[in-house]
């Protein structure tokens, strides 16, 4: 076949021999074939006529897509320097095309893409030999620059195959080719060099990646250690304008890019940073939103992520001293939106040294009357009345296409699965879909408000305190003078709930005394059940005696509401046995015993004693201790619906069944999620010196409340700065220890 490639084809018989070699490399089993079919193609593709060279290249490009990686992966050596016969116009179009088939999700083939810009670099100077007369030579060096970009693109990528290769691609294509000059080499590093470190700050190295990694950072290693002995010292310059673009970046969208670009064309080296000081927003994980940011200007030039471990907050004066100190030698502007300086608190305080209206702005206003991004400096003096800053002003306009971008927009087009696209970069779309982003997310976090409840504490209360509470404990059968008497007793001690939407009566109210082994047979009447009791107990009894709620208010599982708070406080006080004796017989109704089964009380009456009626017991010295949270991580508006509300409490109620059964006669102690921030939030806002209602002026305390794990997460406590710190409890492999560390997806405890 060489021979006759040699002597030359007949009239029309370039195109068959090249298809033919091209299904060769495409899809023999044997290497061998592929290879020299391979170089033969490629060895007469510049004897073919232009629109033929399309065509065969077209044709491999189809290859990539191949789902056997093992056929797909020698395609790009061929394809690469093939592409390089294409006139301007098809090659930008080709290269188009493979962009397409990288921004899909099938990683093997975005893989292969990388490849083929890598051996386009690794031979681009054939280009500038074949065409350098068709095109001017700054074209062609955009075309270059463009397709380093492009492998910067895939090393900022989600998929960590598509990562890998491009990080390999960028070494053994690049750094370590033998077909580059090191003086080519130097130019790339100095475009690619910085966005390299920042890109590669981010990644996170699974199984093998190590020795990948390892392996290009010895191939750049090589190349800095060379070209320092041979040509000297590197001279990599740096912009003299600096612009810190901040921002929650919820999710990083084509506006936010459009507004990076555009400063950066203005000859700003801009630099994006995640504000996690907007407290009062519901934002994904912090290295989540990083990693749909880093993907979304990895190809950009002059654009770089702000490290994680500087933090800057514009409302403190020494976050924003740093800052400057960071780029002293440079001039530094500050980006933000017209809105952030019209509404944020920072610029409405005083002036001060390093304060934010000390700092250059660069503001972009929301104007759709403009149709093109327009820049105009204000000078010092100038500026609009509304923006006390002291600094120099640049007024920054967006098409009124890129205004219409909003983070609302696309949570609503995600939440109905559509396209979202042209809002957002291609490849954070599909990453943002594959990991279930922003579905059912609100923008802000909700504030949670105190229940309409009013827990009251344990103390010694008289008869009276049932009195809300006459006409329904009537009703049920109780003897009210009997119940009133009981509770008047001196050793009777009570927990009662009131009902703020029912003027704020008593709905509920248990009673407890305290009970000594020696009463025993007097409380009870029974030799058995005081022995029994005596056994079990291994130190102080309490004998509720009195267990009522209503069942006309609104406040759910009421019932179980009041026991868990006269146990807790049984609890707290060292008892390790209680006994249900009511002084009432119309206290052992079905729902009475149902409830306190679903705690763990069994009837020890019905354990050989000779009494009719049941007396019900729970040993508290090593109670289960279970928290109802589930409605707190399902997302809105499932968490109101009444029928996902009935299935997660029938779901309780099985495993309080089961529980029982596990362990029948110790104490099972559910707590109500709701229950617990209504006294988290009472408890904060009285620390903070804060009403617990927010009013219509916002009114914050000195202090900021930190939640952390599940607890309040996702809410703001009325009044007060909400601001959760997202840990996990990592356990060893034999569970005897444990560490507190982030969650995943959110930076490190100490940033």
């Amino acid at each position: 076949m060489m021979k006759h490639l040699q002597s030359g084809f007949g009239k029309g018989e370039e195109l068959h021999v090249a298809t033919h070699l091209g299904n060769l490399v495409k899809v023999s089993e044997t290497v061998t074939v592929r290879r020299a079919a391979g170089e033969a193609l490629v060895s007469i593709i510049g004897r073919m006529p232009m629109e033929e060279r399309n065509e065969i290249a077209v044709e491999l490009s189809k290859g990539l897509e191949i789902g056997d990686y093992q056929f797909s992966k020698y395609i790009p050596f061929y394809l690469g320097p093939i592409m390089l016969h294409l006139p301007p116009q098809e090659l930008d179009e080709a290269i188009d095309d493979l962009m397409k088939l990288f921004e899909s999700n099938n990683g093997q083939a975005a893989s292969t893409v990388l490849h083929t810009f890598g051996v386009m670099l690794e031979h681009y100077q054939i280009y500038r030999t074949n065409f350098g007369e068709h095109e001017t030579e700054e074209a062609a060096e955009h075309r270059k620059y463009h397709l380093v970009n492009l492998i910067l693109r895939g090393f900022a990528n989600y998929d960590n195959t598509i990562s890998s290769e491009a990080l390999w691609t960028m070494g053994t294509h690049i750094f370590g080719s033998p077909n580059l000059t090191l003086e080519e080499k130097y130019q790339i590093f100095c475009h690619s060099g910085k966005k390299m470190l920042t890109l590669y700050d981010g990644q996170k190295e699974e199984g093998l990646d190590f020795f990948n990694n390892a392996a290009v950072l010895n191939h750049i290693y090589r190349f800095i250690t060379l070209y320092e002995a041979e040509k000297g010292p590197f001279h990599i310059p740096d912009r003299e304008k600096v612009a810190f673009f901040p921002g929650t970046f919820d999710p990083f969208s084509l506006s936010h890019k459009a507004i990076a670009t555009e400063i950066r064309n203005m000859g700003y080296e801009v630099y994006l940073a995640l504000d996690e000081f907007s407290w009062s927003k519901k934002t994904q994980p912090r290295l989540q939103r990083r990693k749909l940011m880093s993907m979304s200007v990895a190809d950009e030039a002059e654009i770089y992520i702000f490290p994680d471990h500087i933090p800057v907050n514009i409302a403190n004066p020494d976050d924003l001293k740093q800052l400057k100190e960071l780029f002293a030698d440079r001039q530094l502007y500050f980006v933000a939106g017209s809105d952030v300086i019209e509404n944020a608190s920072c610029y409405r305080a005083e002036e001060k040294e390093h304060s934010i209206h000390t700092f250059n702005h660069i503001i972009f206003r929301r104007n759709s009357s403009q149709s093109a991004p327009t820049a105009q400096p204000v000078c010092p003096g100038t500026a609009p009345k509304r923006y006390p800053i002291s600094g120099s002003i640049i007024n920054l306009t967006l098409e009124e296409y890129y205004e219409d971008i909003s983070s609302t927009k696309i949570r609503e087009n995600i939440d109905l699965n559509r396209d979202i696209s042209n809002l957002i970069d291609p490849v954070a779309q599909n990453y943002i879909f594959e990991n279930s982003l922003y579905l059912r997310e609100p923008a802000y976090k909700h504030m949670i408000q105190a229940r309409d409840i009013r827990l009251e504490a344990y103390m010694d209360r008289d008869g009276e305190a049932i009195e809300d509470m006459k006409e329904e404990l009537t009703d049920w059968g109780f003897d009210y003078e009997t119940v009133k008497a009981y509770l008047s007793r001196p050793d009777v001690r009570t927990v009662r709930i009131r009902d703020g939407m029912r003027e704020d009566k008593v709905v509920a109210l248990a009673a407890v005394s305290r009970l000594d082994s020696i009463d025993l047979l007097k409380e009870f009447g029974d030799q058995d059940i005081a022995a029994y009791i005596r056994a079990q107990a291994a130190g102080a009894i309490a004998v509720i005696g009195g267990l009522y709620y209503s069942r006309k208010s609104s406040i759910a599982n009421l019932g179980q509401t009041i026991l868990m708070e006269v146990l807790s406080e049984l609890l707290a006080r060292d008892y390790t046995y209680v006994v249900y004796h009511p002084c009432h017989a119309a206290g052992m109704s079905g729902r009475v015993i149902e409830l306190l089964e679903k705690q763990g009380f069994i009837n020890i009456a019905a354990r050989g004693s000779r009494m009719s009626r049941p007396i019900y017991a729970v040993n508290m010295k090593s109670p289960v201790i279970i928290f109802k949270n589930v409605e707190t991580i399902i997302k809105s508006p499932l968490n109101k619906n009444l029928r996902v509300l009935k299935a997660v409490e029938d779901a309780h109620n099985r495993l309080l069944r089961i529980l029982t059964r596990l362990y029948p006669g110790e104490l099972i102690l559910s707590y109500n999620a709701g229950i617990m921030h209504h006294k988290m939030i009472n408890l904060i806002t009285r620390l903070n010196g804060v009403p617990v209602t927010p009013g219509e002026r916002r009114q914050y305390g000195p202090y900021m409340a930190v939640p952390f794990g599940k607890v309040l997460d996702g809410v703001v406590v009325p009044n007060t700065v909400t601001k959760a710190l997202h840990t996990e409890k990592y356990f060893t492999r034999d569970i005897s220890d444990f560490t507190v560390e982030e969650s995943g997806h959110y930076s490190s405890l100490a940033n």
